[in-house]
């Protein structure tokens, strides 16, 4: 769908709150939703969606659309790294490059460090990837100074920022 017919649904259905970052339904959109409540659902990454005319959109790619009257090129980031946070203030377009920087909170399935340290015998390394190559960091005593060197290193490289 066009995002000229995405913007003439979500103009007429939808109401965006840019502090707070909530989208509301303007009228009742069925015997479920009433006019005034919270548009969308949550899926199980913490972000919320929205369905409009039976096509499901990303609430904060729908929110930028909605600001910018177009898609945003190529993605949208919550510069907090809270994927529920929708405040326009929070929200910037981005390159996937400066969204990823937004990894530094997770953790390894497995071994639960964070993304980006491994444990080397007593100590941990440090190490990050871009284009498909590792860029190493180093080796450090701790868990805290091999994640705050790759934190450092990850902005340097993709462009992005810690809060």
């Amino acid at each position: 769908m066009s995002v000229a017919v995405v913007l003439y649904y979500a103009d007429r259905w939808l109401k965006y709150d840019p502090i707070s970052g909530v989208v509301i339904w303007r009228r009742a959109v069925n015997s479920r939703v009433s006019a005034g409540s919270r548009a969308g659902t949550v899926r199980p990454d913490g972000r919320r969606q929205i369905k409009i005319d039976g096509k499901t959109y990303l609430e904060h790619r729908l929110i930028f659309a909605m600001v910018m009257r177009r898609w945003p090129d190529p993605e949208v980031d919550h510069e907090d790294g809270d994927p529920s946070n929708n405040a326009w203030l929070n929200l910037r377009e981005a390159t996937v490059a400066q969204n990823r920087c937004n990894t530094a909170g997770h953790r390894h399935k497995l071994s639960g460090l964070p993304l980006g340290v491994y444990a080397e015998g007593p100590k941990f390394r440090a190490c990050l990837q871009r284009e498909g190559k590792q860029i190493r960091i180093g080796v450090f005593a701790t868990i805290e100074e091999a994640l705050a060197a790759r934190m450092a290193r990850d902005c340097e490289v993709f462009g992005g920022r810690y809060f």
